[in-house]
């Protein structure tokens, strides 16, 4: 809305890029989750420095881990309208045409620069939006350049296959261009691109809950501190809803409406045995008798974002859970709900 609105004055589009730049490192600025309707629109050349997509940046870069199991061929596609990626016509064909789940799908696109296959579903990935001309300019290619170097640096497949027609920067491995100059979604394009998959070798398919289990590693790894929580689970249950299991018990589920897990009662524990999550001290006089507020804490993290879940601790111990509502630099100067209750361990664990 800010971007929109500043894009008829010189004056408002300085103050944006001011205000960007000043933000990028408060830490707990962004949102961790979005409604399933938020839309990101990127409409101008200023959505390259975003708070969110710099942080993006910095993560694909320098943080973020392709799963072990398809660390072996990379294939570069281009992005598409229709979020996420695989729901639209353009990546089922190209879902069809690759035919093998033992590679690795990495979307080429901007502002983001590149977005694997196994975080399409999530904040602001799943969510952005901007005019698509087919062109690029100056800028938007330099930063692909710089976050695919710094990512491939972390990687060590084998080859890349390139099915987009964005130069490619000398990246020390071969790579292999499916395109010819022609659209990727071409029949000639499309059966270049299944005949060099199908040329390669030692290439293991997965089973579709190791897909998905591998996805909400990637996922975990995004959003939460770490992925050690999945360890030994078994995924369940059916599109769009999975349920992650843990000897038999539900932990959690994964919800594709929100782009989000929900964790359940049994997993909390789970979550603080592992410290996947942050922790919010509760004072120890006080009593959780519904959602929080300022005088029923003692302390919190710095870098809170709004839809973010935490773990409640009181006396050292693990009473329940909360999903944050406002960032963490507002929660000493705000009186109203800064998160909601939603687990309650038990009733005498507060006391």
């Amino acid at each position: 809305m800010a971007e929109k609105q500043s894009l008829n004055s010189p004056k408002m589009v300085e103050h944006l890029r001011h205000f960007s730049r000043a933000t990028d490192s408060v830490s707990g600025l962004l949102k961790s989750v979005v409604g399933r309707d938020y839309l990101f629109e990127c409409l101008s050349p200023s959505a390259l420095n975003d708070p969110m997509v710099k942080r993006w940046h910095r993560f694909m870069e320098s943080e973020y881990t392709c799963p072990p199991s398809i660390e072996n061929i990379l294939i570069l596609l281009p992005c598409s309208a229709t979020k996420p990626y695989s729901s639209s016509p353009t990546h089922r064909k190209f879902i069809r045409e690759i035919g093998h789940s033992g590679v690795h799908e990495l979307m080429v696109t901007s502002p983001l620069a590149i977005v694997p296959r196994d975080l399409e579903s999530v904040w602001p990935a799943a969510h952005y939006d901007l005019p698509v001309t087919g062109d690029w300019s100056v800028e938007e290619i330099s930063i692909i350049h710089e976050v695919l170097i710094g990512y491939l640096k972390r990687h060590s497949y084998n080859i890349i296959i390139n099915h987009t027609n964005i130069p490619i920067p000398d990246l020390g491995m071969a790579v292999i261009s499916t395109t010819n100059g022609e659209s990727p979604t071409s029949a000639p394009a499309l059966e270049r691109l299944r005949q060099v998959v199908r040329e390669q070798e030692n290439l293991k398919k997965r089973k579709g809950e190791k897909i998905n289990l591998d996805t909400f590693k990637s996922i975990s790894r995004f959003m939460f501190n770490n992925d050690a929580w999945l360890s030994d689970c078994r995924i369940r249950g059916k599109f769009p809803d999975w349920k992650v299991e843990k000897d038999g018990q539900q932990i959690a589920v994964w919800s594709t409406k929100r782009g989000a897990f929900s964790i359940s009662k049994i997993g909390l524990s789970v979550m603080h045995e592992h410290k996947t999550l942050p922790e919010v001290m509760v004072k120890e006089d006080q009593k959780l008798m519904g959602d929080l507020h300022l005088g029923l804490l003692d302390s919190w993290p710095e870098d809170l974002k709004v839809g973010e879940e935490v773990l409640l601790i009181q006396k050292g111990v693990l009473v329940g859970s909360a999903r944050v509502l406002a960032p963490s630099w507002e929660w000493n100067g705000t009186p109203g709900r800064l998160a909601k209750l939603r687990h309650k361990l038990s009733s005498d664990s507060s006391k």
